[in-house]
């Protein structure tokens, strides 16, 4: 952990308690993978705004680096910051009981809001998971971002529509910052109705991606079908295996694996953005 204000080669700040994620981001930095930059370990509600100054991407909640290489294959150029808050409040597989959604200690949305509100990034990208719990979640983020000037996008995207072996659906929003004749344009009476309604139900329709937008190089290619112990098969790409918590640290990689975001469906979902902003993706070295 390196907190502080960025240096020169530092242009990413990663961000995330779990230690072995920090340490597997720190190693895809130094392979080359991944954007450089600092890697902090700290809770986000330790963070000042002046943590983040000078650092061109952002990365809250990073886990093991998923969004700043998806940037990196969808062409992403400029500044950016990408989140993906915890998903255990929202989730039907999180362990939710009285203390659940918006009352969970999970919920760190509103951390790092308060960071986006006083840094006033450009574009912010998110993603969470989809259903009733998510779409509520998404309510209250939408509500917050717009009420400080931000124009909200979002879809709700399979990991199956870019050729995945299972469905994985996640929201994926976008935020872009409005100058100040759109925001009054926007109209506050808007966003405090929306408000009222997030708190209210949280069951806002989202925008739904046309089928053939995400689809991604290979989907057609040969799978091969894993037998599972339950007597059904499940198709997967040549040459990949079940991974089982057998060895030390196999419980550490797991819980990487599976809190990190598809990359595949989040760099489909940048260059959408990237397509809505009229951006040209940048050609990156083989």
């Amino acid at each position: 952990m390196r907190p502080g204000r960025a240096t020169v080669g530092d242009r990413a700040f990663y961000n995330d308690t779990d230690p072995y994620a920090a340490q597997w981001t720190r190693n895809l930095m130094a392979a080359g993978h991944i954007t450089e930059g600092v890697v902090d370990e700290r809770s986000i509600v330790e963070l000042a705004a002046t943590d983040l100054v000078g650092f061109d991407r952002v990365h809250a909640f990073s886990g093991i680096a998923g969004w700043d290489y998806a940037l990196e294959l969808a062409g992403w150029s400029g500044p950016i910051w990408t989140g993906s808050c915890p998903c255990q409040p929202w989730s039907s597989a999180g362990q939710r009981g009285r203390d659940r959604g918006f009352a969970d200690a999970r919920h760190l949305w509103p951390a790092w809001f308060e960071l986006i509100r006083e840094c006033r990034p450009d574009t912010v990208l998110g993603e969470q998971v989809s259903g009733a719990g998510g779409r509520s979640w998404l309510d209250a983020v939408q509500a917050d971002l717009e009420r400080v000037g931000y124009r909200v996008g979002v879809l709700d995207l399979p990991a199956a529509s870019v050729g995945a072996p299972h469905v994985r659906a996640r929201l994926y929003f976008a935020a872009l910052r409005l100058g100040d004749s759109d925001q009054v344009s926007a109209g506050r009476d808007t966003r405090d109705a929306r408000r009222a309604e997030a708190a209210s139900s949280g069951a806002r329709q989202v925008h739904r991606v046309d089928r053939d937008i995400a689809v991604a190089p290979g989907r057609d290619a040969d799978l091969e079908w894993l037998e599972l112990t339950d007597g059904t098969s499940r198709p997967t790409r040549p040459g990949l295996r079940p991974v089982a918590p057998r060895l030390p640290g196999d419980v550490a990689r797991i819980g990487a694996f599976g809190n990190a975001i598809h990359v595949e469906l989040a760099a489909t979902f940048i260059r959408c953005v990237m397509g809505e902003l009229g951006m040209q993706p940048i050609a990156r070295a083989a």
